[in-house]
């Protein structure tokens, strides 16, 4: 079941949805670099599997930065979709940390989302990028040529570990803390109850 998920996750390229994904995730996020837009469907095709090295481990640091108070009213997103079609989800840890959406439930539905990365998601994660990476270039990102070039070089390598990090200027604005999960997982268990709490939360 994972397996075809992640497989559908990019199995085919709509130029129409790739430069939708990229406005929303600018909309969202203004101070975005091309590094960003391309962790965001990097994760649409692989979900959260390449930073599963052990369930154990995983499940440490969930708890780890989970374990943060939060005091102040939080009225920013909750969830939203990767890439250009939604395959999986960024849920957003203010849920857990504020009390709406139970630990348990939230680290499960991300450990279940994990599948590994095979050499045919990275041959068509390849196709992918070479459209992903045209389209944005017409957004005018800021340092665009060089994050470019050497996001290309990490996609032509021939190291199957091809996940990048959140940029620096992403993290410095935005502190992002979220997991991953796979959408029919995501609709099925956490929807629900982060709808619930927020009617209107829908990206």
């Amino acid at each position: 079941m994972l397996a075809l998920l992640l497989a559908a996750g990019c199995s085919s390229v709509d130029k129409q949805a790739v430069e939708a994904g990229i406005a929303r995730q600018l909309d969202m996020y203004p101070l975005s670099t091309l590094q960003d837009v391309y962790k965001s469907f990097y994760q649409e095709c692989f979900g959260p599997g390449h930073i599963i090295e052990d369930e154990y481990s995983a499940a440490a640091y969930f708890y780890q930065e989970t374990s943060l108070s939060e005091e102040e009213p939080y009225d920013g997103i909750l969830y939203e979709p990767t890439g250009a079609n939604g395959g999986y989800y960024r849920v957003n840890l203010y849920a857990v940390n504020a009390g709406i959406l139970p630990a348990e439930v939230l680290l499960s539905a991300f450990l279940r989302s994990a599948a590994p990365v095979t050499p045919e998601g990275i041959k068509t994660w390849k196709k992918t990028w070479k459209v992903v990476g045209k389209i944005a270039g017409g957004f005018h990102l800021r340092g665009y040529e060089a994050d470019k070039e050497a996001l290309d070089a990490i996609v032509a390598s021939d190291s199957p570990d091809k996940a990048v990090h959140h940029s620096d200027a992403y993290n410095n604005a935005y502190d992002p803390h979220y997991r991953i999960v796979g959408k029919d997982i995501f609709e099925a268990e956490i929807l629900p109850i982060l709808q619930a709490y927020r009617p209107a939360a829908t990206p």
